[in-house]
């Protein structure tokens, strides 16, 4: 058996997310699927309806521009009442503005107020992200993953199957369908969940990876997503449009759950890297091609925009979990910044089909602004958000040395445990940072950082690299040779070297 330094004590291993235990099958059926799962379709069953109930194709690009900025209004202001927010007890108050927009929602509906119904089934999906992120943010990746992606294929079957019925009998399933969901998120509110402790939001803000290109992804995402409205342009009967968006929407599910079984970080680089192009390819050809062709290829963008932020999405709440980020804080900073972009793009091809009515080519021309908004938008995303590539698998030479600098048992802490604690502090290394720290310098890799903290591949990359650019390096290699350089207080110098070196 190794000696343990009776000075140290050995990290407890980190604790299990939920639904990685069998035991937790119960928590992510009723409090994931049918609670957060339900009500995030039912907002989005919600805004989808009454968008198409609007009689006028620009009233309704213009309803669904406004939802965008509104929603992105309510999550900036979740964002600042993060902590106020963010004790069990307080569940309720989200939960009474959680219910009221949905009924309210559904009451306007009834009248015929289909601006009202929509800004408020917005208002709804926001609180549903806030009221579920704490939830969301103690899953395990895999069902975290799973459940995201189910939202999108419920959501996109029930868009394409409930919206052509005739109305007051589609309404009447809505109805229930929310009704449902309200149920089952009062039992939640009524539960005493043992989930992570999250810290407050100014920790928050100061653990948040400062990575430049993350707000250019979380806009350019936004940005794309807002081309939805130029649905309403295409000259079809408003069924197929139903098909083409709520297919979109469904296969992208589906598409997310079968490119997960796929090498994980090959597809997501890849989606991350294509979405000028595609932007391009799509939109440049919207002029030229016949109506029902512009519908297929809408639907083919969306389905690539939709998968995107299913990996997004996972990406923000796993950043939360793994950092232990308060989920108020940062789906509220994040999923603002979003909407403030899905807003921007909105109200660019809103003013193109408005203008078209008396100029033709003013379509044509937001569309070209788009293509180039997207092009400059993806060139910040690639060259800001890693300035270098971090080294994650070092060579054996370099984890043969990282192992001897760090495996030192003795009655007191080795000299170089001393500089790895000095160099946290000086650098305000958070918790998990740490954590990270000492692995890589025992010669662990990404893939094994991912197995002990339950993380996923390009979650690891990016805490690997917020450590490099804290430090400064640019190798394993590098990093090594920093915390060896790391000078000593001459007490802190004493008490790390044996008896015999004092």
């Amino acid at each position: 058996m190794e000696n343990v330094s009776r000075n140290e004590t050995p990290e407890p291993p980190a604790r299990k997310p939920l639904g990685a235990n069998e035991g937790d099958i119960n928590t992510v059926i009723t409090d994931g699927f049918l609670g957060f799962g339900l009500s995030a379709c039912n907002a989005i069953l919600a805004i989808f309806y009454s968008a198409y109930n609007m009689g006028s194709a620009l009233i309704a690009s213009l309803t669904i521009t406004s939802v965008a900025f509104f929603i992105a209004a309510f999550l900036f202001v979740g964002k600042s009442f993060a902590d106020l927010f963010a004790e069990d007890s307080r569940r309720w108050v989200l939960y009474g503005a959680y219910s009221a927009t949905f009924a309210c929602s559904v009451i306007c509906e009834a009248a015929r107020l289909s601006l009202a119904a929509d800004i408020l089934a917005g208002a709804s999906f926001a609180a549903t992200l806030l009221l579920y992120g704490k939830y969301l943010s103690s899953l395990d990746r895999k069902v975290l993953m799973l459940l995201v992606s189910a939202v999108f294929i419920v959501a996109g079957f029930t868009i394409v199957v409930l919206l052509p019925l005739e109305r007051w009998y589609s309404f009447g399933i809505v109805g229930v369908l929310i009704a449902f969901s309200m149920v089952m998120t009062f039992l939640f509110c009524r539960k005493d969940l043992p989930l992570n402790e999250f810290c407050d939001k100014s920790e928050s803000k100061r653990r948040s990876v400062k990575v430049k290109g993350n707000n250019h992804t979380l806009v350019l995402l936004g940005f794309m997503l807002g081309a939805c409205v130029m649905v309403c342009s295409i000259e079809q009967p408003r069924d197929f449009l139903v098909l083409g968006v709520g297919g979109a929407v469904g296969i992208a599910g589906i598409l997310s759950l079968l490119l997960a079984q796929l090498e994980e970080r090959a597809y997501k680089e890849m989606l991350k890297k294509t979405c000028a192009f595609a932007t391009a390819a799509c939109f440049l050809l919207l002029g030229i091609v016949p109506p029902l062709a512009q519908l297929v290829l809408l639907g083919a963008y969306l389905c690539f925009v939709f998968l995107n932020v299913i990996v997004l999405v996972n990406a923000i709440i796993e950043t939360a979990r793994f950092n232990l980020m308060s989920p108020l804080w940062l789906l509220g900073h994040e999923g603002a910044i979003f909407f403030l972009g899905m807003g921007a793009g909105c109200a660019l091809y809103t003013a193109g089909i408005r203008a078209a009515q008396t100029w033709p080519l003013a379509f044509q021309i937001s569309v070209i602004l788009g293509v180039i908004v997207c092009a400059w938008m993806q060139i910040s995303v690639n060259y800001q958000a890693y300035p270098f590539e971090p080294v994650i698998e070092g060579s054996s030479e370099e984890k043969m040395k990282a192992q001897e600098l760090t495996e030192r048992n003795g009655h007191r802490k080795s000299l170089y445990q001393k500089k790895r604690e000095l160099a946290c502090e000086l650098y305000a290394l958070s918790p998990r940072e740490r954590e990270i720290l000492a692995t890589l310098l025992k010669g662990r890799d990404a893939k094994y950082i991912m197995d002990t903290f339950y993380i996923s591949q390009s979650t690891a990359k990016t805490h690997i690299y917020n450590i490099y650019r804290k430090f400064d390096v640019h190798s394993r290699q590098d990093l090594l040779d920093f915390i060896e350089d790391i000078e000593l207080p001459p007490e802190e110098l004493a008490d790390a070297l044996p008896d015999d070196e004092c």
